[in-house]
């Protein structure tokens, strides 16, 4: 939410979303049996048609730290490609 927050999304869109991510709850059934409703702790929601949105907003501003790693920004995973040449540039990925 911290990124839309950045984004001219007028307030009740805003409003809107926050409410549909948090305090979720998912329950099972099967048969006549059903569980308990437990609480959803994901950001983002698979299936739904605000997945991918939800997605962009969170990965918009994500950037490789040295300029000849790769990032790469599939659906809704992102991976980082550092050559062998720049191994030793790893750690500064996480710090």
């Amino acid at each position: 939410m911290s990124e839309l927050s950045t984004l001219p999304v007028p307030d009740c869109f805003y409003n809107w979303l926050a409410d549909y991510l948090f305090s979720r709850q998912h329950q099972t059934k099967v048969a006549e049996n059903e569980s308990t409703f437990l609480p959803i702790s994901a950001s983002i929601i698979q299936g739904s048609g605000l997945g991918p949105v939800c997605y962009i907003f969170n990965s918009s501003d994500l950037k490789p730290v040295h300029h000849t790693n790769l990032l790469v920004k599939y659906a809704d995973d992102a991976y980082l490609v550092i050559p062998g040449s720049n191994s030793s540039l790893i750690q500064s990925h996480w710090l």
